[in-house]
This record gives structure tokens, C-alpha cells and sequence, in this order.
């Protein structure tokens, strides 16, 4: 059983507009990753009230990792519920997932691929590094 102490110091941002319906399918996809993530931070980018309500039960639901539901009052595109999510981290890696993505870690002829991340203190500068802190 994997408990809240084997989680890797990651937090994974997924950015979401009235995509509630694709929502669940990316956070599961995380957290069937072989190594979870601390923290999942999913922002509302001013979606309608009822996908805010369905994407905020969605997030409530998890319990396997710490979780966060934050909304937008006004549209803002997916940079800035990016950036949001970024500042909101409290890991020292981050990894980005839109809402309609998924990351398979032992499908890679369906598209999916193991969730990558990068440092998020000091910046990216194209320096990724896999989210198990193995690669």
C-alpha cells in the first residue's frame, strides 16, 4: 500500500476549463504512476459553475496524495493557470498535465508517457528530469 511517506517531493499542476468530463481520466493517470506525486494542484480556469462543481468534487475525492482546487474569477488561458499552480506548489519539482492529458507509464504505444517534470525553484531552462528522480 502506498502512503502519503512514499510520495516523491513533485507537484503535478493541471490547468482545467470546463473539461471536467476529461478531468478524472488525467488524474488518474497520475496517481497510477509507479512513484506519486506529493501534491496534485489543479486550477479552474473560470470554467462554469456546474464543471467547477463537478472538477472540485472530482479533486475531493482523492485521497491518495494532497490535493488542491483553486478558481479563477475571470478567463485567464491555461499560461496563467500554469503559473498560478506553480506559485501554489510546495515541492521542489513540478510536472504539468492539461486536463484532457494522460500519462501511461506502461502504455507508450497509446501515446502515453510517464509524467516528466523539471526543478521548480530557479527555473525550468529545459532541464527535465523524470518525476522518480531516477532519470
Amino acid at each position: 500500500m502506498v502512503t502519503l511517506a512514499d510520495n516523491q517531493p513533485v507537484s503535478v499542476v493541471i490547468p482545467h476549463y470546463e473539461a471536467h468530463h476529461t478531468l478524472a481520466r488525467a488524474i488518474e493517470s497520475v496517481l497510477n504512476q509507479t512513484i506519486l506525486p506529493a501534491e496534485i494542484i489543479v486550477i479552474d480556469d473560470a470554467s462554469s459553475p456546474a464543471s467547477q462543481r463537478a472538477a472540485k468534487t472530482i479533486v475531493s475525492s482523492i485521497d491518495m496524495v494532497e490535493t488542491h482546487f483553486e478558481t479563477f474569477g475571470v478567463n485567464s488561458g491555461p499560461a496563467a493557470a500554469r503559473n498560478a499552480g506553480w506559485n501554489l506548489a510546495k515541492q521542489p519539482f513540478l510536472g504539468f498535465l492539461a486536463s484532457a492529458e494522460t500519462r501511461d507509464p506502461d502504455s507508450p504505444s497509446d501515446g502515453g508517457r510517464p509524467l516528466r517534470c523539471c526543478r521548480a525553484r530557479g527555473g525550468c531552462d529545459h532541464e527535465f528530469y523524470g518525476c522518480s528522480q531516477t532519470g
